[in-house]
């Protein structure tokens, strides 16, 4: 959830639980904890004072990086000891491509895409 609002911030709760597919309740009780360690903070719309939107502290905004850091020199190492050169090429020449559905995702949940179904890429496509 926090990564989510990385990638796009100013979200409610309402946004966040229907993104992580989660009751806004239980999400409510996920945003409170993380309000109270600090790792988030929230503030009204400054245009519709009644959305309430959550925005990553830099304490959050460090964990979280952090965080990502780990996991992807995680999948290094492990891309490392478990494919061959040729392998290793071949997964770094789609890495775009995942880039673009890893993107696509984080914006599915959104109001402003939530009709939107993602595209499946063109060198994908048929197969």
């Amino acid at each position: 959830m926090l990564a989510q609002l990385l990638v796009q911030p100013r979200q409610t709760g309402a946004e966040l639980a229907r993104f992580q597919q989660i009751t806004p309740q239980s999400m409510n009780v996920i945003v409170q904890s993380l309000l109270a360690r600090g790792y988030l903070s929230s503030g009204k719309n400054l245009l519709d004072k009644r959305r309430k939107e959550l925005y990553l502290t830099e304490q959050g905004t460090r964990m979280i990086t952090s965080i990502q850091a780990e996991r992807e020199e995680w999948l290094v190492g492990r891309v490392a000891d478990a494919l061959s050169e040729e392998e290793t090429q071949v997964l770094i020449k789609a890495l775009p491509v995942l880039r673009t559905m890893v993107d696509r995702a984080s914006r599915f949940g959104s109001d402003e895409h939530e009709n939107e179904v993602p595209d499946e890429p063109e060198e994908f496509a048929g197969e």
